[in-house]
């Protein structure tokens, strides 16, 4: 190893070791400031491409200089329901798109809090609208849960169930082009 390398790698530790520097929780000349969260993802990226470049492509280091960093608090949880007058508006917009099925999956949603990807990959064995619960089995946190039904939800979901289009090769709740913005992404 060069002089010029040893000088580089001396240079990032003692850049690294100044946690509270690391970014400024802003973009550079600017006052955008990034989220706690944000700061908190980038250093974890940084610490896996270290304890990588450390342990698989022998960097040459004897230990990972961002675990030296103090990371920001985790910061406040966004907790955000739409206005009575917003859920009014979404609905009424939801009604008249071609489409009967968005305006179940948005009732669905709001009803449930389930999340998009839940909601339309749900299929018809999951659901006990007798029971008013339906069952999801692909959750963000991978874990399989069982979620009440309120009276709308399970409104909403009889309806889709009834729906007389349904293919007789589908099972599932949802199916068909769905409108993009709430085609599942895959995995």
């Amino acid at each position: 190893m060069n002089s010029a390398e040893n000088v580089r790698r001396c240079l990032l530790i003692r850049h690294l070791s100044h946690g509270e520097d690391f970014r400024l929780n802003r973009c550079p000349g600017s006052v955008d400031h990034y989220s706690n969260n944000t700061v908190r993802l980038e250093l974890a990226l940084l610490s896996h491409l270290f304890t990588v470049a450390i342990q698989e492509w022998g960097l040459g280091l004897t230990f990972n200089p961002v675990l030296n960093i103090r990371k920001p608090s985790p910061g406040e949880g966004r907790d955000r329901r739409l206005t009575a007058d917003e859920e009014r508006k979404l609905i009424a917009a939801v009604k008249k798109h071609s489409n009967p099925m968005l305006n179940w999956i948005v009732r669905i949603a709001l009803e449930t809090g389930m999340r998009s990807s839940e909601i339309t990959t749900l299929r018809r064995g999951q659901v006990d609208v007798a029971r008013r619960i339906v069952r999801l089995l692909d959750t963000k946190n991978t874990q399989p849960r069982t979620a009440p039904l309120t009276t709308d939800a399970t409104a909403a979901f009889r309806e889709a169930l009834a729906n007389p289009i349904r293919p007789l090769d589908s099972d599932l709740v949802f199916f068909g082009d769905l409108p993009p913005v709430l085609v599942p992404l895959p995995s």
